[in-house]
């Protein structure tokens, strides 16, 4: 997981357009969802803004940031700008694995490692399961199509037309990374898919298709709850990347 990045939102426009439009979401909503009432829990980065802000758009007062990497909590307990906000040392995992959360919350999954996208989106879809009606759950996954991999030359051609017709039966580069997410999804790996999916533009969106697939495999066998999807975005600041977030609802609550 990632413990946040030390470059600051200046730095990375995309992004901060990103958090601007999940903020004005909940912005927007706070009054309906009583969301002063929250607790948050994220990722802060060295300097804790993402919890500044929702601090002062907010007013959530129950703030828990973790870091798992110790000299950037060190920086933290050093920067937090506000008193509500507990700094603890250790992964989102092992502190929710560690902590009931009794109350609803908000929860930002935020990771920037694409090799073990499986898991992550594993973990976030598990959580719906676990956290209290209306709790508010959000995903950052990098979307490089070529966290793939790279087949050797040798192994793939530059041909297009059916496979049949090409020189040695081999598969292009996108039918190749097909394959290759095909394998690391395995029953999250949504239907219909194409080799065209595997392009830079259109890979963050069948990440996306593979998590709601995967909560919804959660969310059939939870009668009491179900999700509404409110957020989705698709930006890059030299790493594409994507991001869901989602409210869960009692099950016999209208979206």
């Amino acid at each position: 997981m990632s413990s946040g990045s030390s470059l600051p939102y200046q730095l990375r426009p995309n992004k901060a357009v990103d958090r601007e439009l999940f903020l004005s979401f909940l912005s927007r909503f706070a009054a309906t969802l009583k969301l002063e009432k929250y607790g948050y829990i994220g990722l802060g980065g060295p300097f804790l803004e993402d919890f500044r802000l929702i601090h002062a758009r907010l007013a959530i007062k129950e703030m828990v940031c973790v870091e798992a990497e110790e000299n950037v909590h060190r920086r933290q307990l050093f920067n937090c700008p506000v008193d509500c906000i507990d700094c603890v040392h250790s992964t989102l995992e092992d502190y929710l694995d560690s902590n009931e959360i009794e109350n609803p919350s908000i929860i930002w999954f935020d990771y920037t490692e694409p090799g073990g996208i499986t898991d992550q989106i594993e973990r976030f879809s598990r959580t719906v399961g676990e956290v209290p009606i209306g709790s508010i759950l959000r995903i950052t996954l990098n979307a490089n199509p070529t966290s793939l991999g790279n087949p050797d030359s040798d192994e793939i051609t530059t041909e297009d037309g059916p496979i049949e017709e090409r020189q040695g039966g081999k598969k292009n580069l996108q039918e190749w990374r097909l394959e290759r997410f095909r394998e690391r999804m395995g029953a999250t790996m949504p239907s219909g898919l194409a080799p065209e999916d595997m392009t830079f533009k259109r890979y963050g969106r069948s990440i996306l298709r593979a998590l709601s697939l995967a909560v919804d495999r959660h969310v059939i066998g939870l009668p009491d709850r179900k999700v509404t999807w409110v957020l989705a975005t698709h930006y890059a600041d030299g790493q594409p990347m994507v991001t869901a977030t989602l409210v869960v609802l009692g099950g016999g609550e209208d979206k």
